[in-house]
């Protein structure tokens, strides 16, 4: 009886690590899976902030520019032309700040050059 008992032990000592094995492995596997994911999702989402970063930025810089070439002209039409770039401008500036609050945790204090902290708005 005593064999028995050893034998069975045996037996279920070897399904267990076998299983162990097993499942340690599919683990292993769903981990690496999920790490796949989330890179691409991770890359994918920086990209896009990226993205539409660098285009307010050019959008403000135009603006910017339109408004410094076309302040205090006396010509009714510039002079219009000139306040609708600073609105336009300053409209940017504030919506790429509160942008840039919300996904600064993209680049992990690991902003890119071309991307700036912050747009200034414009003043009168």
């Amino acid at each position: 009886m005593n064999e028995k008992k050893w034998l069975l032990i045996g037996v279920v000592v070897i399904l267990l690590i076998a299983a162990s094995t097993v499942i340690i492995r599919e683990v292993k596997l769903w981990e690496y899976d999920n790490q796949i994911a989330f890179n691409e999702t991770d890359y994918q989402t920086r990209k896009e902030v990226e993205d539409k970063c660098r285009a307010m930025i050019a959008s403000y810089k135009g603006d910017r520019d339109a408004y410094e070439k076309y302040k205090g002209n006396t010509d009714i039409l510039k002079a219009n032309m000139a306040e609708q770039s600073w609105t336009r401008a300053n409209r940017t500036a504030n919506s790429y700040n509160e942008y840039i609050l919300k996904n600064n945790h993209v680049w992990k204090n690991n902003i890119p050059a071309d991307i700036l902290e912050k747009l200034d708005t414009l003043t009168p």
